[in-house]
Formats: C-alpha cells, structure tokens, sequence
C-alpha cells in the first residue's frame, strides 16, 4: 500500500493520514509524522521477526548458509513479474538465493503474514504461462535460474515443523 494514496474521515484521537512535502504521512496521537521512509522500514522489521523464525528453523534442519535479509526491498528487472526474483525485508536466503518469501497485508485490524517456501526451483513453468515472446522467454531462464533455490530435499512437513517449533518459542 506504500505510494496510494488514502481519503478517510478525520476521527479525533485516532492516527490520521497527512499530506505533506515528502508524500504521503501518517501522525499518529503523539502528532509525530512518520514519512514513507520510516513506514518502509517499519513495514520490514514487522517482517523482520519472521524471517529469523524461518531461518532458525532451516538451520535446525541442517541447511546452511542461511541469511535474513534486513535491508530495503531489493528489485529486478524480473521482479513486478516473479515474486522470487526479488528480495524484501524478512525474506530467507540460502547462500544467497531466496528460498522463502514473505509477504504481508496490514489493516486496522492487524497484521496477515503469508510465506512461500521453494520445496524447489525451476522458472520454466513459470515462463511458459507467462505471455512472452521467445527472446524475453529466453533471458528469463538465463536471470531466473539463480535467483531462487528450492529446499529439497527437505519435506514439506519437516518444513512446517521446524518452523512451528520456532514460533513457540
């Protein structure tokens, strides 16, 4: 939702959304402004926790090279199309490929965090669905076979597992 913009009522005692030089802000009670730099890195540590639930639950499996990534939403030329082309803050890689995405939707009410782990990597399927001509087909398979990495042979119930465990923590 970072960029749209947003017409609500103005409720007393409750954060409301400002217009001001640097797009849109958000004053909260304490009538501190909070621009969209501060909301994006508030975005990726809220993600933050789940990532290094994730990644303690790889490292219990015995997978190695594991790495949270902290820092700000990294782009492709792929990624608007293939999720796992791209990384964001929270998500998981594995010597550094992504193996697990993560992915959030914020209301009033809270929080939804939804995750992807690869069980495997192959952007073939995926480019072939996708309405491309040949040449555009070809340079997805050479950007895209790197990008990702699948975490077989590791079940998928091992997986959730090691990750429940993690969360009870």
């Amino acid at each position: 939702w970072p960029g749209h913009r947003f017409a609500e009522p103005a409720v007393e005692g409750r954060p409301q959304r400002q217009r001001s030089g640097r797009g849109d802000a958000r004053r909260g009670r304490s009538g501190a402004r909070a621009g969209p730099q501060e909301l994006h890195r508030a975005l990726g540590r809220a993600a933050g926790w789940l990532g290094d639930a994730w990644a303690g639950a790889l490292v219990d499996l015995g997978i190695g090279g594991v790495a949270v990534h902290h820092g700000p939403l990294l782009r492709t030329a792929w990624s608007g199309t293939v999720c796992f082309a791209g990384v964001a803050p929270g998500e998981v890689l594995v010597h550094g490929r992504k193996a697990v995405g993560i992915s959030q939707r914020r209301t009033r009410a809270g929080a939804r965090f939804q995750c992807a782990a690869l069980l495997r990597w192959d952007p073939a399927p995926l480019l072939g669905i996708l309405a491309l001509d040949d040449a555009r087909r070809s340079e997805g398979h050479a950007e895209l076979a790197d990008a990702a990495v699948g975490l077989g042979p590791v079940p998928a119930r091992s997986l959730v597992d090691a990750l429940m465990s993690r969360l009870e923590r």
